[in-house]
């Protein structure tokens, strides 16, 4: 088990990377299998984040894929990502807000993206690189931050992004502008 997210019913979601499942604890401690992500094409399943409908967004960097997993367990890709981009590398960590808007920690780019509803990755912080991605770090707005290997990634209560820039042993926090 490596990913895991709090439910409003009090059940907790696990992302049972080894055997590409989405468990399910209930709160009294009964464990189902709400997903099978082998059979939508995980390969390393890891981090998890909720929508603010329920619905559940898993990332596998392996796959180099986000599936959303429906409250009776039925799982799809994430559309409108281009996989060849030079910012989709190894997307390890998600996050999501209110409004739907997904937050990305691609470990492989180096990079922080945001997917509106319905758009593509865009690149909230981090250099992109087009050859090959390069770590650092340096503190900076958008495409001056530079990151090696973020993987986790966290909304705070004001909409702003904690990042687990890995790499570099250290926790970052972006805050984005409203309407950006």
């Amino acid at each position: 088990p490596v990913g895991v997210a709090m439910r409003s019913d009090g059940s907790v979601l696990v992302v049972d990377t080894g055997n590409r499942r989405l468990r399910r604890v209930a709160a009294d401690g009964a464990t189902s299998t709400l997903a099978d992500l082998a059979a939508a094409g995980a390969k390393s399943p890891c981090g998890i984040a909720l929508y603010p409908d329920g619905r559940a967004l898993v990332a596998d960097p392996a796959a180099e894929a986000l599936y959303v997993v429906s409250a009776v367990g039925q799982v799809s890709e994430l559309s409108g990502i281009d996989r060849a981009a030079p910012i989709w590398v190894r997307p390890t960590g998600v996050a999501i807000s209110p409004q739907g808007v997904v937050y990305v920690a691609d470990t492989g780019s180096h990079c922080v993206m945001r997917i509106p509803p319905g758009g593509a990755p865009q690149v909230v912080a981090g250099v992109v690189e087009v050859e090959t991605p390069i770590p650092g770090f340096i503190d900076g707005t958008g495409d001056k931050a530079e990151f090696a290997a973020p993987c986790g990634i966290a909304m705070g209560p004001q909409g702003e992004l904690y990042v687990s820039d890995f790499g570099n042993n250290a926790i970052r926090k972006i805050v984005v502008p409203p309407g950006v």
